[in-house]
């Protein structure tokens, strides 16, 4: 966990350092310039190098009246700019004088954000955006940058700007009026533009990317998911602010335009909501997100449908549920982190808060007017947050490729095991039917005997190969129960010694039982005798006749342990790490290869372990570690 949480730490801290950087090469360095009652001196600055930003707050304000330059000396007297009823106000003239070097060539850059634009420098009008009316029908709406160059002859500047919006919601807003050397304003307007394009380019490469990826795996419908939500904020990104896609494309309508940048925040939003639902199924309830999807469609309709002065105002209930519920979708992911802390959990959580934050921080500081070096948080905060999420997706699809690269390995380990199994117990069942049926003919007692021996060890082999695949199938399922309860050792090695003594004897081999220890263990007997049955009886088909398989207890007064050991040919040590996994076969006498696998996660299930390794004196030694009871803790 730490280790992932410092690779995270490490990952969030290059993302930000990368969008901070993005963000600092490509802003517009602009030095904000105080003006009050309705004027500004730039003299103090130097414009070869620098930008001064003009405030529209300082501007003098005429709210619901055109005015020309030479008509404001019987103008009423202005308002400032904060203080404008903006929800009934639809149109008016900002007017300021600048003090500037005369004749020196200056370029002004103004955005214009109140959707119909006339402007004027020293008298002389400069292009127009859009055109503003009184009216509706007489006011055509537009929204894009305009760029000016002049040269005062005097030693000051007056700027005149009408605007009217009759289309949108409120007001609209103003942008600072940024002055500089032409050279300047031009670096500025190529930065903001190299910004904008890096975001859409970014946000559309990772389109195309997880797009490919859904194609390729159409169960993972959450890839489909975050690629539309990838496009749509590419698209989005072009739509706003600076509204650069109306640069590139002349010839697309106001309308359009704002029709597609409402369509884009929408489907942005919906698409993101349903790869969270995706990537963790069962966190969002299916009544709340159908009824946000239905909710999302509906205002989708209607942005198709109707007006933008009418759809502009359901922004405010679009934004009225969907803060709440991305808000509930961060809880339900900080729950869903108690519970389960994986590192695309932590991720999604960060990168979710981080975006949120900073889209708060931006409305606030768009619902002001405020427009400052601090303004645009939400494009590095975007960026964070999709790339929180690719590496997110990331790790979700290489934990299900590694999941379903086990899932293979195990298919073929059961298919190898039900294979050898079935061979395994085709053999005794063949010699004990072979057994059964000489003993119909033979009437010697003794070879009857001998018979009636061998039909009772095949029937013992079938026996522990059955009771081996039951117990794998438990502890696969999970449903094995142990038993604990204290067992003392001396007793446990008589009950060894009367169990193996004779089947060791009749295959020839010695058979030791000693103790260095009078103390319990804490076990289940049953599964106890399955681990003794697993470990001796792959002695006795590795050990040769003459040889010997020794049974030892000993305690260190916190574990007690049992050793079985035994004289035969022990294994290669490259083979040493593996013979407790599952399905893994060293020797090359048959098996399953399950038997020390069930000695493994038993002993583990009893609070136990064991280890292995090849004897000094020859033979291959497992040690049995069990609790020993009385311990404390135990």
């Amino acid at each position: 966990m730490k280790r992932n949480a410092l690779g995270m730490g490490l990952f969030f801290s290059v993302v930000v350092l990368v969008a901070a950087s993005l963000m600092w090469f490509t802003g517009s360095g602009a030095v904000a310039i105080p003006s009050s009652g309705g004027s500004a001196d730039l003299t103090g600055l130097d414009l070869h190098t620098q930008i001064a930003a003009v405030q529209p707050d300082g501007m003098d304000y005429y709210p619901g009246l055109y005015l020309a330059p030479g008509e404001f000396e019987n103008a009423p007297a202005p308002r400032s700019f904060t203080n404008a009823d903006k929800s009934r106000v639809q149109f008016g003239t900002y007017h300021i004088t600048l003090r500037l070097e005369a004749g020196r060539t200056y370029a002004l850059r103004a955005m214009a954000v109140n959707f119909a634009q006339r402007l004027w420098i020293n008298g002389a009008e400069q292009e127009a955006v859009g055109w503003p009316g009184k009216g509706a029908a007489s006011t055509s709406p537009a929204a894009r940058t305009v760029l000016c160059v002049f040269t005062p002859h005097s030693g000051e500047t007056e700027i005149v700007l009408q605007y009217a919006n009759f289309v949108y919601r409120g007001g609209g807003e103003a942008y600072p009026l940024y002055i500089s050397e032409y050279g300047n304003i031009i670096r500025m307007e190529q930065s903001l533009l190299f910004r904008a394009c890096m975001v859409a380019g970014c946000m559309l490469a990772i389109f195309v990317f997880y797009l490919g990826l859904w194609l390729f795996f159409q169960r993972r419908p959450y890839f489909l998911a975050f690629a539309v939500s990838c496009f749509a904020i590419a698209l989005h990104g072009l739509l706003v602010g600076q509204k650069f896609l109306t640069r590139l494309l002349p010839s697309l309508d106001w309308y359009a335009a704002m029709k597609l940048e409402y369509i884009a925040l929408i489907v942005m939003i919906a698409a993101f909501i349903l790869y969270i639902a995706g990537m963790f199924p069962g966190l969002l309830h299916r009544k709340g997100l159908a009824g946000y999807m239905a909710f999302s469609a509906a205002f989708l309709l209607v942005v198709l449908a109707a007006q933008p002065a009418v759809y502009s105002w359901g922004l405010l209930a679009f934004q009225a549920v969907s803060v709440p519920y991305g808000l509930y979708i961060l809880a339900r992911l900080l729950m869903r982190m108690r519970r389960s802390r994986g590192p695309e959990n932590l991720l999604i959580l960060a990168g979710g808060c981080a975006f949120l934050a900073a889209i708060l921080a931006e409305a606030y500081l768009h619902s002001r007017a405020v427009h400052t070096g601090v303004s645009g948080l939400d494009q590095p905060a975007m960026l964070v947050f999709i790339f929180a999420n690719m590496v997110a997706l990331a790790v979700r699809y290489a934990r299900t490729e590694r999941e379903l690269s086990e899932m293979t390995e195990l298919d073929r380990m059961k298919t190898e095991f039900l294979s050898q199994a079935s061979h395994d117990l085709k053999t005794p069942v063949a010699a004990m039917g072979l057994a059964l049926e000489r003993l119909e003919d033979v009437k010697d007692e003794a070879r009857r005997d001998r018979f009636l021996a061998a039909a009772r060890r095949s029937q013992g082999d079938m026996a522990r190969l059955v009771g081996n695949l039951l117990s794998v199938a438990r502890l696969d399922a999970g449903s094995q129960q142990y038993h604990i309860a204290p067992l003392p050792v001396e007793g446990l090695l008589v009950k060894i010694q009367d169990k193996y003594e004779d089947v060791l004897e009749l295959a020839g081999l010695e058979f030791d039982v000693s103790a260095d220890t009078q103390q319990a263990i804490l076990c289940d007997e049953n599964m106890l005798w399955s681990v003794l049955d697993n470990l001796v009886y792959n002695a006795l088909r590795y050990t040769p006749k003459g040889g010997a398989i020794r049974v030892k207890a000993g305690g260190d007064g916190r574990y007690v342990t049992l050793t079985i050991s035994d004289t035969g040919p022990g294994i290669p040590p490259e083979h040493l790490p593996h013979i407790l996994e599952r399905g893994y076969m060293a020797g090359g006498k048959g098996g399953t290869g399950m038997g020390l696998y069930i000695v493994k996660t038993a002993m583990e299930g009893m609070g136990g372990f064991v280890r292995v390794q090849n004897a000094h004196s020859g033979g291959l030694s497992f040690t049995l570690s069990f609790p020993c009871a009385g311990r404390e803790g135990f």
